[in-house]
């Protein structure tokens, strides 16, 4: 039987998901000089049920794509800094998992931290019934553990790897992840063009 006793306080923290992820990918810029075309361009929240608020920004997270929210209600989001960077990007050499957490619940983290980083064209994660959290690369699937609860990851188990072929171009990668309540891992694969 499914735990209900948290239901509202989880469905905010969907709803603050999506805003980490709207703000992420959203440009940092005034909308007072907008002209009507950009206006239309911005998300809008179209049921009155739910808002759309800013829970973290850049330089607390930058280029977010993959994006989980563990039992304890902490936010971990998956930064890309190696799909496609400039010649010139002075980011981290890999992509990272970063921790957020808002621990008096107001919508705003007090904390964020890194929690796992060195991972390269990391695409997405999700968490597993079991509470283990898996990082999707475009060519293998990581799991990601911090046994000993201190907010780092000490160990990265390669659980799945994508044999063929030996050149994945862009959209033909391992892409997204998800789990069954039985615990069975479901992987998505891109494929552009119907290539072999």
């Amino acid at each position: 039987m499914p735990d209900t006793t948290n239901f509202s306080y989880r469905f905010s923290s969907i709803l603050l998901i999506l805003s980490l992820l709207i703000a992420g990918l959203m440009p940092l810029c005034s909308f007072e000089n907008a002209s009507e075309t950009d206006v239309l361009d911005r998300p809008r929240v179209l049921d009155d049920r739910l808002a759309l608020t800013l829970f973290a920004e850049n330089p607390d997270i930058v280029t977010p794509i993959g994006i989980a929210v563990d039992s304890l209600d902490r936010v971990f989001v998956l930064e890309s800094h190696t799909h496609l960077p400039p010649k010139d990007y002075a980011g981290p050499d890999g992509d990272r998992i970063k921790i957020f957490v808002d621990q008096n619940r107001d919508g705003h983290p007090e904390k964020s931290s890194v929690f796992a980083e060195g991972f390269k064209e990391g695409v997405n994660i999700a968490f597993s019934p079991e509470g283990h959290l898996y990082v999707v690369t475009s060519k293998a699937v990581y799991a990601v553990y911090d046994r000993d609860g201190d907010g780092v990851s000490e160990e990265q188990v390669k659980v799945l790897h994508l044999a063929e072929p030996d050149y994945v171009y862009a959209h033909a990668a391992l892409l997204g992840i998800t789990f069954s309540a039985d615990n069975w891992m479901y992987v998505s694969r891109g494929n552009t063009g119907s290539a072999p």
